[in-house]
């Protein structure tokens, strides 16, 4: 195998390692927010992972957008925030 094949595989160990924690953090960001359940979250999941990087970008984008106000509220939705952490005891 040549040496210029080899030089690629780290990149694309880290390029592949960089789509994973992005999808994933996605994900744990999904199912930590509230307001966001059942179909719309199996929608969302849907797209995340059919789409890695794309889905979880948009993911993203639309949680910071709606956390700073930027998207006005249809009627009846409710905002898309994560919930705040609980003590277990």
């Amino acid at each position: 195998m040549p040496v210029e094949v080899l030089m690629w595989i780290p990149a694309a160990a880290l390029l592949l390692l960089l789509i994973v924690t992005l999808t994933i953090g996605a994900l744990i960001s999904l199912w930590h927010t509230d307001g966001v359940t059942g179909p719309r979250r199996a929608f969302w999941c849907t797209g995340i992972l059919l789409f890695p990087v794309a889905g979880a970008l948009v993911w993203l984008a639309a949680l910071h957008r709606s956390s700073r106000g930027g998207v006005p509220e249809a009627a009846g939705s409710q905002e898309l925030r994560p919930r705040e952490p609980t003590e277990s005891g």
